[in-house]
């Protein structure tokens, strides 16, 4: 497609209730005990400028009140239709509603997001100019509690193959978590069925980021739109997935890795990319590996096998074997790892998660049954967080104070390209520290330094 075609948005502007009424685009919301939140993430649904349009909203077991505002809305308005089904998780809630949609495009919401209102006119306009199978938008991050927004876009708009996707775009999404964030995405809904793809209902995490490179494999064309369409609600950190410990954890990144191996597997990317890619997995399983060090109440035995399991990994040995490290921190994991010295990456992890460990357990001292409080929970290192806090850090842009509608034009430049998040979440040593040589062996004296070196560095 032309560039001229690709930019041509008066061209079609008038598309809206009528012409774009032939394809009917499914907004699938899983429900669970979200009284608080769920009107107006349905409201912002409604609003929306696209005519053709059908709100599957997926009541998951909820206990509160929320079957009673979906029951309200259901009878104002035909296009809303609410399934019932007893608490099986968001994963399940959203394969329920997928299959339910008769539309030809998809979209999924969480209950507390609302998104913009021309966001499906302008993300249906894409796809129908560019002829793509996915359309991915920016977002805002919105903290509630201090009413703080932090916008995540890509650094311009793309269309393109896949394979051109992967080589420009693909890293810089996944690093602002705009790849594993299920609902800033068109979908096919098409593609979705014939290929079976479905969410993986034993993942409580990392399953958004499976989802996105799964879907990925069957699409041949690809646009992004810098636009930040949907407003994504931050939580407390005691309320929020993120906060707790999963004893799959590690698992569920396996299952990602395999999902990007697929994705990549014989198609053109560069060695470079590829190795970029390879060093986030790396990055993304020690991550979720070192949870257990400061989350679980695992023995310093079970921590220790977890961690000679880890390096018995066939899968694992093979991601070392493609890669070439970057960053202290995955230097130090390569070289302890991928020679299977189990004792001394657990003795590091030790080192280096040890405060975190006291700080959890003075918390759950202090008050029993609770999570780690907030002001903690800020200070766990990235290489512990989740892909969602780990993967990016851009700076916070502020929304213009006019009180009047943002345009486009206004929008775009007002939010200006983040900072690239990676480079700042795998530093470098400092050039007064020397990087261990990596063709002898670890002192104990060596894996305190580095170890005193990551947590400076976070």
């Amino acid at each position: 497609m032309s560039q001229e075609a690709f930019h041509n948005q008066t061209e079609i502007s008038h598309i809206g209730h009528t012409e774009n009424s032939a394809e009917k685009i499914s907004i699938v919301i899983p429900a669970y005990n979200c009284e608080d939140t769920i009107e107006r993430c349905i409201n912002s649904a409604l609003s929306q400028t696209y005519g053709n349009l059908e709100i599957i909203v997926v009541d998951d077991g909820s206990e509160d009140g929320t079957a009673k505002i979906l029951d309200g809305l259901q009878k104002e308005h035909d296009v809303i239709k609410v399934i019932r089904q007893e608490n099986r998780g968001v994963s399940a809630a959203r394969n329920a509603g997928m299959k339910a949609a008769t539309g030809s495009w998809l979209v999924t919401l969480d209950a507390d997001d609302y998104i913009d209102s021309d966001m499906l006119l302008c993300m249906h306009r894409e796809a129908v100019l560019s002829e793509v199978q996915l359309v991915i938008c920016g977002l805002r991050f919105v903290y509630e509690d201090s009413g703080r927004k932090e916008v995540r876009t890509a650094s311009e708009d793309f269309a393109g193959n896949l394979s051109e996707f992967l080589n420009t775009a693909f890293l810089k999404l996944y690093d602002l978590q705009l790849l594993n964030n299920q609902n800033n995405k068109l979908y096919r809904l098409d593609l979705i069925h014939r290929h079976q793809i479905y969410y993986d209902t034993q993942m409580e995490i990392n399953e958004d980021l499976w989802f996105s490179l799964k879907y990925l494999q069957y699409c041949s064309e690809v646009a992004v739109l810098r636009r930040p369409f949907l407003n994504y609600t931050q939580h407390e950190e005691g309320e929020s997935l993120v906060s707790r410990f999963h004893d799959n954890c590690v698992e569920t990144c396996f299952i990602v890795l395999k999902a990007y191996d697929e994705l990549f597997d014989g198609r053109p990317v560069s060695d470079q990319i590829v190795n970029e890619m390879n060093n986030r997995m790396l990055f993304l399983i020690c991550g979720y590996a070192g949870w257990q060090y400061y989350k679980s109440d695992y023995t310093e035995e079970q921590m220790l096998e977890n961690i000679r399991s880890l390096c018995a990994r066939p899968e694992f040995q093979k991601l070392l074997g493609q890669t070439d490290p970057t960053g202290l921190k995955n230097k130090t994991a390569y070289f302890l790892l991928k020679r299977g010295k189990a004792e001394a990456y657990h003795a590091l992890c030790k080192l280096l998660y040890r405060e975190k460990a006291k700080k959890r357990r003075e918390a759950e001292a202090e008050i029993p049954g609770e999570k780690l409080p907030e002001a903690a929970a800020e200070e766990i290192p990235e290489a512990a967080k989740e892909p969602e806090e780990a993967a990016a850090e851009t700076e916070v842009l502020p929304e213009p104070v006019t009180g009047e509608e943002e345009t486009p034009e206004a929008s775009e430049e007002a939010e200006a390209e983040p900072v690239p998040a990676q480079e700042a979440e795998i530093p470098e040593a400092p050039e007064k520290e020397e990087t261990p040589d990596v063709s002898g062996e670890l002192s104990e004296e060596d894996l305190y330094r580095i170890s005193k070196q990551l947590e400076e560095s976070v």
